[in-house]
């Protein structure tokens, strides 16, 4: 899950704080359900102004997600890349609907919102350790459909230093050229390179403006949800 969390972290810093506007949010609220992993992180805070020292996390709320008889609470306290977050143990199933409460810390505000986890798909092609010559295989990036799904991120992690592409790749459809570009693989070696199944939730967020809502009304952020697959290749980049 930590692979995912640097574009949590992207997301978060994109808020722009704008105090003349009356309809700026007190409050920060982002939660990606993420599936397959088993451990969901959900950030909080308030809205800081551009002179205020930010705290990276606001302990004391009281937050749970459930879906059916299902409830699932989540706690304080967990450090990752310099910003606090609560986490709660459990794998979001794909195709189900999931509920968000949080209430804040003085208990004055308590927050609502809905969203859906796509549907299971998988990658087609490549196969799972294959190697690739970027420059000189015309591999195209193939995977099957996932209901619900409004559109796919692609990226790439290199397992020996651990930096993720820094070039931002997305898809509508189900295939990509991704895997045709040595701007993505800047050094040889093993690759773990996701495909991320995003719903209309996380399409809304990352297409809205900065300082807006999506699905939490009253807050700022955004709770989406997420079907992440991989396949680990060797990658040659041709000289």
């Amino acid at each position: 899950m930590k692979r995912f969390l640097p574009l949590l972290f992207i997301l978060i810093s994109c808020v722009e704080v704008k105090y003349e506007n009356p309809q700026v949010p007190r409050y920060n609220i982002w939660l990606i359900l993420n599936n397959p992993s088993d451990t969901q992180y959900l950030y909080f805070d308030r809205v800081y102004a551009p002179d205020e020292e930010a705290s990276y996390g606001m302990d004391g709320a009281d937050a749970i997600v459930w879906s059916g008889s299902d409830t699932f609470r989540f706690r304080f306290g967990t450090l990752v890349d310099s910003l606090y977050y609560y986490t709660s143990g459990f794998v979001p199933q794909v195709e189900d609907t999931y509920h968000l409460r949080l209430i804040t810390p003085d208990s004055a505000d308590t927050f609502h919102a809905t969203t859906y986890v796509p549907g299971d798909f998988h990658i087609v092609n490549p196969a799972d350790g294959d190697t690739i010559t970027v420059g000189e295989d015309s591999v195209i990036l193939i995977w099957t459909s996932s209901r619900g799904a409004i559109m796919y991120k692609i990226r790439a992690v290199n397992l020996a230093y651990g930096f993720i592409s820094f070039f931002p790749s997305a898809s509508v459809d189900t295939f990509s050229t991704f895997l045709l570009y040595d701007t993505y693989f800047p050094l040889e070696g093993f690759y773990d390179v996701y495909v991320i199944a995003y719903n209309r939730d996380m399409y809304d967020y990352i297409m809205s403006p900065s300082d807006s809502n999506v699905n939490i009304p009253g807050a700022a952020g955004v709770f989406g949800g997420v079907v992440s697959r991989k396949v680990r290749l060797y990658i040659r980049v041709s000289p």
